[in-house]
């Protein structure tokens, strides 16, 4: 790297090295990294692969420096200069990418909810139909959906993010941003969310076995 400084390459792959409990100041420089690291390749329609390839890895390190800067502390300061950045980079992202997954409108919507822009942030989420099967999206279109007052809303897309995968039941219980909902609905909140097992014994000739049976909602892990 210091024999090569200025290959956006090696900066890039820098960038996207990431350590456990990164804190958000550190993912939003490394995003910032990758961002400028695009500037360096060359203008020209030959070099757009390398540029979007770039702006797609700032724009993924963007969201999640939002996502952790609103987990640390949803009043902290410093986490809306974290999720401001990551707009305005995700915005130049989706300039260059034409982003056929809608996984760059995804992360521009988390990066818009974490910097209190909360009703472009559902509405460019629900422009992202081909992320509608991500068990992630979902979950995130529940909290955008509650903190918009929408919250039939936001309990329907819990209950699908669920559904697809999501397993983190005991967070959904604190989220700040899913209180309105919890607020609204609780009794199909606590339905939801109630671990429900049946069980039977199978006798064998040698051994018996107990088998679990996982009536929840979300998946037991």
């Amino acid at each position: 790297y210091k024999r090569r400084p200025r290959d956006p390459f090696i900066i890039l792959a820098n960038a996207e090295i990431r350590e456990a409990d990164e804190l958000a100041d550190s993912l939003s420089r490394d995003a910032r990294i990758a961002f400028n690291a695009a500037r360096l390749i060359p203008e020209g329609s030959s070099y757009d692969q390398f540029r979007s390839e770039m702006l797609i890895s700032a724009c993924k390190i963007s969201a999640l420096a939002a996502y952790t800067a609103l987990s640390e502390d949803p009043y902290y300061l410093y986490g809306k200069e974290v999720a401001r950045e990551g707009v305005q980079i995700c915005r130049t992202r989706l300039q260059y990418d034409p982003d056929e997954s809608h996984l760059g409108k995804h992360e521009l919507a988390i990066c818009l909810n974490a910097y209190g822009l909360h009703q472009e942030a559902l509405a460019t989420a629900a422009t992202a139909q081909n992320q509608y099967n991500s068990p992630l999206f979902s979950y995130n279109i529940a909290r955008f959906s509650s903190i918009n007052g929408l919250t039939q809303q936001s309990l329907d897309w819990l209950e699908r993010a669920f559904k697809l995968g999501v397993s983190n039941v005991r967070w959904s219980h604190v989220d700040p941003e899913l209180a309105a909902m919890r607020n609204a609905h609780r009794t199909e909140f606590d339905n939801l969310t109630e671990v429900k097992m049946t069980g039977k014994i199978v006798w064998g000739i040698l051994n018996d076995d107990f088998q679990i049976t996982n009536n929840s909602k979300f998946p037991l892990t």
